[in-house]
């Protein structure tokens, strides 16, 4: 399945809307779960193995600005839970996030902070409900909207592109190691 959470609506409104998309009969039906998170968008939501449920973080809503707040969506009962980690990364939107499954954590990377994009790496370890900011040597620069993307065979996360925040693309690749901290 593919789960879909908040965006706009036709009128340009937040949503926070969930949808299920089934791949077999190739239709989606939204969902109706009892609490949900905020309308939104510019978030990033990955699927976490170790937990077996959706993370999802950040994000623009129409009256309360950029959050920084961390949410769990179990798909097997559809129900959003508000979780309260320690360490939360800072107030964004467009941020990139993938999951590191040989080390089971979130890899949050780059977004946008008021007028600015940035360059900060977060890691999320939903096991013990924890985000910590990593502080490698060299990072990518600041930007949004990477490709974000993590290689379990080599044990990597790869990223590629992403934005300005007046909208210059970016096209150079790099990597990043959880164990070593580094970004090549």
């Amino acid at each position: 399945a593919v789960i879909l959470f908040g965006g706009f609506d036709d009128d340009g409104h937040h949503t926070n809307d969930t949808w299920k998309f089934d791949c077999a009969t190739r239709e989606w039906t939204e969902l109706s779960p009892t609490t949900a998170p905020l309308a939104r968008y510019g978030h990033v939501m990955v699927y976490d193995e170790a937990i077996n449920k959706l993370v999802m973080t950040s994000g623009n809503t129409e009256f309360q600005g950029y959050q920084q707040d961390t949410w769990t969506f179990d798909v097997a009962t559809s129900n959003w839970t508000d979780l309260t980690p320690t360490g939360n990364p800072d107030r964004l939107k467009w941020p990139s996030m993938t999951y590191d499954s040989v080390n089971q954590k979130c890899i949050l990377f780059g977004g946008q902070i008021g007028d600015y994009a940035i360059d900060r790496t977060w890691i999320y370890d939903a096991q013990l409900s924890t985000w910590l900011r990593r502080y490698p040597d060299d990072a990518p620069s600041d930007r949004i909207n990477t490709g974000l993307a993590f290689d379990p065979v080599n044990n990597i996360t790869i990223l590629f592109g992403g934005a300005t925040v007046e909208i210059e693309t970016i096209d150079d690749t790099w990597t990043y190691s959880y164990e070593s901290n580094v970004w090549t």
